[in-house]
This record gives structure tokens, C-alpha cells and sequence, in this order.
């Protein structure tokens, strides 16, 4: 899941700052995201120069929209479908002209691939999914201090039969109401499995990931009570007393103190990070959620984590760390521009990473089989600005980018290009 970039923060700083499609992607127009009718390949461009790693064959697929949080399921790519614009100053400002542009974010539509090249959208949409806003809705809601309750940060996760998207169902200055919906392939429509209740605030409240026996739900609520659900047939199981045990001193439960979650699942069980508010980042372990145990944290802050077969990685801006015991061991491992990483995920099959140079453009992505030796194997140009999402299976890494478009005049909207980059292991 997909994807760093996770606390409001960052949302919130994305909406200011640049193209930030990771947390919170937008749409500029009123048209339905639709998959291109024909998909432009070129084998050799410009735009992607692929790095020293001789068994992967790169080309690229341009894009009527992004795509972000990509993961497999049932045998499909699936993600979500995103579409960015700059919209100057005067749609949030009436009094002020000037060309000082904010970045409105949404996610779209969930959208799915059997080779990366064509996307299509699922047959229904989730509750959540209203359809794209214009960029003068963005600029009239804004203007009104508030924030729409759909472009909350959503999260997919592929479960056994079923693809669970967990979104804010409304926002507010102090708090978010999450829901969790379901896409069933015999029936091809969206359920509502059920509500989590107030979670706060921001995205790092809420985690969720599928395990090897269980597919769990994290969420701290408005007063940082931690609590765990299972997703059933029936819907979602809250489970009782899952931290008992795990004590920070005599009689005292540091599970009422939680500010954020972090969450992923091994092929054994899960690791979780709890940012407790006296005592900083807790790491857990469990084999289905029900029951955890302390284990060790790797650094002084908190860290974000990524999960390959028994392999985890924990990275923060300090340094990034590898265990291969369920966390209760860490030892330093390497990658190169550490503190430049963006974002840092793991799948059945290895690890990808993306990272930023100083200024702020031309995203490379480093790949990782163990976690310990890392090779940069793309690097996009200086005319990308952003890296919606990537995924790495046995057959292919799917990269996918943003490109400004050159030369917008305020007061109009600068749209951006999209690209997929597929680096096929030969």
C-alpha cells in the first residue's frame, strides 16, 4: 500500500506545494476518467532512461490519467485513477490575481490492468467515488474552508476474493469518519462492509493490510485508542483486548496513547508500528491480529515499513533498517539517497523504492530482491515531477509518472501528462 507520503501533513502540504498524486490526487475536468482508447508504446524515449540493470526491457504507455496505489489482485493490477491540475490563486482568492497556483488533490476511480499498458475501469464504483470536480468546485470549497469529504486519502487492499478500499467517509478540521467497502468479482458491485467510526484527523490513524490468515484494520480513534478489526464474510469483526499484555509500566496500557499506525504483513503475520504519545514509536508483531507481541524498533523516530516474504524494511530520513525475524532484530542496510526517499514498498517478489535529486525532479526507482542490494534501474528526466505509483510482480516493474505540461498563463489550468513506465525482466 501503496505507498510514504502518508500523514495528513503531507496531504495537506501537497495541496499547497505540487502535484502530490500519492496522497490525494486530483481531476480537472467533469468528464468520467476513462483508459486510453489507444495507448501510445514506444520502446526508446527520452522521458525514461533505463539504468545498468541489462534484464529489463523498459517502455512506456502515455496516459489520459495517473494511476497510484498499484497492487496485484486476482491475477490484475489494480490502482486508482488520478488526474492533477495547478489552479491559480483567483479560484481560492477573489481579491488576489496573481499567479500564486495551489495543488487540489483527489483520488478517482479504480481502475484495473492485465499487462499495465491498457487500463479499464471495475465494473461499479465504491460509495465513496462521486465523480470528478472541476477545478472552479475546488476553488469554491476551498475559498469556503473546507476541504471535500471525498478527497480523503483512500488505501486499496487485495484480500483473497475480495478488494477492500478503506476511505475517510467525511473530513473535518479535528476529525474523520472511516468506512471500509468491498468489491466482490461474482456480483461485480462495491458493499459496504461497515464503519470504523472518528479516527481522527489524518491518514496515519488508519492502516490496513492481508495477511497469511487474516486481513486487519488499524485505526487510532479522536481520543488515540487503538483498535483492531478482521474483515469477515459477514463484515468487520472488532477484536477484544488484542494488546493485553503489552504494558509500558505496571497496570498502564500505552494503547489508549496512540497518535499513528504503521501497518504490513509477511508472509507469517504482521508488524506494527504504534507512535505512542509518551513514550514515541512501539513495534508489534502478530500472527493474525488477535494477540501481539513487543518486539524491537529499529530508530529514534518513527519509521515506514515494507514487507517481503519474511523480510522487513523500516525507513525514515536517519536511515533504513532490515529485519528477517518478525522485528526482533534490526541491522543497517544501505540504499543510496536515503534521505531523499519518497516512498518505499515491498511485494511477494522484492522491494521498490523512489527517491527525489536535491532539486526536486527527475524521480529514479531503485529495486531490491533481499533488501540489502539495491540497483537504480530508471531514471526519468528533469520533466517529471512526481511518481503516482509502482509495482514490482515476477513478470515486470509498472511505474507511473507525471509530466507538467509546459507554459500555463494564469488564470488558466495547467493539466498534467501521464505515463507508464514497464521495465519487462527479460
Amino acid at each position: 500500500m501503496t505507498p510514504g507520503s502518508r500523514s495528513w501533513a503531507l496531504f495537506t502540504s501537497c495541496l499547497v506545494l505540487w502535484s502530490c498524486s500519492a496522497t490525494g490526487p486530483v481531476t480537472g475536468t467533469n468528464e468520467p476518467l476513462q483508459a486510453s482508447d489507444e495507448p501510445q508504446t514506444t520502446t526508446s524515449q527520452a522521458g525514461a532512461v533505463p539504468m545498468s540493470l541489462a534484464s529489463l526491457d523498459w517502455s512506456t504507455v502515455g496516459l489520459e490519467f495517473g494511476v497510484s496505489q498499484i497492487t496485484e489482485w486476482r491475477s490484475r493490477l489494480v490502482g486508482l485513477a488520478v488526474q492533477d491540475f495547478d489552479a491559480p490563486s483567483s479560484l481560492i482568492d477573489e481579491d488576489d490575481t496573481g499567479c500564486v497556483g495551489f495543488q487540489a488533490g483527489r483520488t478517482g476511480e479504480v481502475v484495473w490492468s492485465t499487462d499495465g499498458v491498457e487500463w479499464e475501469t471495475l465494473p461499479a464504483q465504491p460509495y465513496w467515488y462521486e465523480g470528478p470536480l472541476t477545478p472552479q468546485d475546488w476553488g469554491e470549497i476551498v475559498r469556503a474552508g473546507g476541504i471535500p469529504s471525498y478527497a480523503g486519502p483512500v488505501e486499496l487492499v487485495p484480500g483473497d476474493d475480495r478488494l477492500l478500499a478503506v476511505s475517510f467517509d467525511e473530513l473535518t478540521e479535528t476529525r474523520a469518519g472511516a468506512v471500509v467497502d468491498a468489491f466482490d468479482p461474482r456480483t461485480e458491485r462495491w458493499d459496504r462492509l461497515g464503519s470504523l467510526g472518528s479516527v481522527g484527523f489524518n491518514r496515519s490513524a488508519v492502516a490496513a493490510a492481508s495477511g497469511p490468515e487474516a486481513t486487519i484494520i488499524m485505526a487510532a480513534g479522536p481520543d488515540r485508542d487503538l483498535t483492531v478489526w478482521t474483515v469477515t464474510e459477514a463484515g468487520l469483526d472488532e477484536l477484544t483486548r488484542p494488546f493485553a499484555g503489552l504494558l509500558v509500566e505496571p497496570d498502564e496500557q500505552w494503547s489508549a496513547q496512540v497518535d499513528g499506525v504503521e501497518l504490513t504483513a509477511t508472509i507469517e503475520g504482521f508488524i506494527a508500528q504504534f507512535e505512542v504519545a509518551s513514550l514515541g514509536p512501539v513495534m508489534a508483531y502478530s500472527v493474525d491480529g488477535t494477540q501481539w507481541t513487543r518486539v524491537a524498533h529499529p530508530g529514534e523516530g518513527p519509521v515506514q515499513l515494507a514487507a517481503s516474504g519474511t523480510t522487513v524494511l523500516g525507513w525514515n530520513g536517519d536511515g533504513t533498517w532490515i529485519s528477517v525475524d518478525h522485528g526482533e532484530s534490526w541491522r543497517a542496510a544501505q540504499l543510496e539517497q536515503a534521505t531523499q526517499l519518497i516512498d518505499l514498498g515491498g511485494t511477494r517478489v522484492g522491494f521498490l523504492a523512489w527517491t527525489f535529486e536535491e532539486t526536486w525532479v527527475s524521480p529514479a526507482v531503485w529495486h531490491s530482491r533481499d533488501g540489502v542490494e539495491w540497483e537504480r534501474v530508471l531514471e526519468l528526466s528533469d520533466e517529471h515531477n512526481w511518481v503516482n505509483g509502482l509495482l514490482m510482480t515476477e513478470e515486470a516493474i509498472v511505474v507511473s509518472a507525471s509530466v507538467p505540461s509546459d507554459g500555463w498563463v494564469c488564470p488558466e489550468i495547467e493539466h498534467y501528462e501521464y505515463e507508464i513506465h514497464i521495465g519487462r525482466f527479460e
